[in-house]
């Protein structure tokens, strides 16, 4: 899509607070359909061309809309009224290009002198407030779709869940209210937000969650991809306004491990990236290891707080204490230290590698007995062990572990003497 031209947004803004009365019941019933709409992902296809702006919206069937950038006049949709909730729809999907969907429409009451009790006002001078009521409405978006979509239907099975789920998410990422300073955030926290509205869904279900996680694999992954995305394209470094939407998203992704079930691997590695790429600030990171100490220490070993406690350990510099506790957590937990190497890795701390590198050489048998696919698995650990050789001039680690992985590892293990042999000149 071309950008709205900002001249014709600017007037169109002011031409529609003069023509929409928010004390006129059919106006006022417009202006809400139309951010219903909006907000629901239903304004499509909207495209520039030339003097024209052109969008389609879904309300019920397809309505097309075309926009004059000079003679508003001209304006028109294919359900025949001059002016319609499919027009204030596209409007406000081409207004959170660069402002607020819904401070427009208290604008536009206030410029009429309308008091509207019921709705809250999310113009306000304490920026920080304002902020944190805009993480409220992404929260209320989210709900809104899951029960709409979801939860209307009680007796879904886990495959239709999917299908349904993946629309769902659909309209989710094509909601532009959040303008563009916040849309990447955005896209985040209601992916997470998703994604703990499921895993409550996935508890109370009838489904076992070996079957709920064979047909809802493409939607969990769908939102892993989604917020590592999201995340790795952040802006460095974060800008301040997002502290306090970050707090608030701190207790959902909390959340996520309390609810633990189906998908568990994929929790604990949003968990990890989000505390790795987005939770920088000193007072959370604080807070969030020893609320995970405390809750690891109530829980059972296999809880995934005792993985939340190692990494919280590690990222802080505790490095040997994190493995101590990854491993007295158990074989299917020690897994997690090989993407603890891969951390520090892209940190170029290959000091560390190495130390991890040890450890996980012990256990790589028990994860080849775990692995669902043990070539890809191969792949995987040979890639980051070559790179432990590269940087650290020692090969001897990843000698070790492609002989712990046989006989899986034989035709890597034969090339690796293959390639030493020739750089020794033997």
């Amino acid at each position: 899509m071309n950008s709205v031209p900002s001249l014709f947004l600017h007037k169109y803004s002011d031409y529609l607070l003069e023509q929409l009365d928010p004390h006129q019941a059919e106006d006022l019933q417009k202006v809400e359909d139309g951010f219903s709409l909006y907000r629901e992902g239903m304004v499509q296809d909207l495209y520039v061309e030339k003097n024209f702006v052109m969008s389609s919206v879904f309300d019920g069937k397809k309505f097309d809309c075309l926009f004059h950038t000079h003679l508003f006049s001209l304006n028109t949709c294919n359900c025949n009224q001059r002016l319609c909730q499919h027009m204030m729809a596209s409007f406000f999907a081409m207004y959170s290009e660069t402002g607020n969907a819904e401070t427009w429409i208290n604008e536009w009451k206030l410029h009429h002198n309308f008091e509207d009790k019921a709705s809250p006002k999310t113009v306000v001078s304490n920026s920080k407030k304002a902020e944190i009521d805009l993480y409220k409405q992404w929260i209320d978006l989210t709900d809104h779709l899951f029960e709409k979509e979801i939860l209307s239907n009680k007796s879904m099975p886990p495959y239709l869940l999917n299908l349904h789920g993946l629309v769902l998410l659909k309209k989710l990422m094509n909601h532009y209210d959040a303008g563009y300073e916040f849309r990447k955030l955005f896209q985040i926290v209601v992916n997470v937000r998703l994604l703990e509205k499921l895993l409550d869904w996935f508890i109370s279900s009838r489904y076992s969650y070996q079957e709920i996680e064979d047909m809802c694999k493409q939607l969990v992954e769908a939102i892993q991809t989604n917020i590592e995305t999201e995340t790795n394209h952040l802006p460095n470094p974060l800008p301040f306004s997002y502290d306090p939407i970050c707090e608030k998203l701190r207790g959902n992704v909390r959340e996520l491990l309390f609810l633990q079930g189906a998908f568990d691997h994929v929790v604990l590695q949003i968990y990890r990236l989000l505390w790795q790429n987005l939770f920088h600030q000193k007072k959370l990171r604080k807070e969030e290891l020893a609320f995970a100490e405390k809750t690891a220490a109530k829980s059972d070993t296999k809880s995934s707080w005792r993985v939340a406690y190692s990494f919280q350990l590690l990222i802080s510099g505790q490095v040997n204490d994190a493995v101590s506790v990854i491993e007295s957590s158990g074989p299917e937990h020690s897994i997690y230290i090989l993407d603890y190497m891969d951390y520090f890795a892209k940190k170029n701390d290959w000091n560390s590698v190495k130390r991890l590198a040890h450890s996980f050489v012990q256990h790589v048998k028990t994860y080849m007995e775990q692995a669902d696919n043990p070539w890809r698995f191969i792949n995987y650990v040979d890639s980051i062990f070559e790179q432990v050789s590269e940087h650290t001039l020692s090969f001897d680690l990843q000698e070790q572990v492609l002989v712990e992985m046989l006989p899986y590892s034989r035709k890597r293990l034969a090339n690796f003497y293959f390639e030493r042999k020739n750089i020794n000149g033997c």
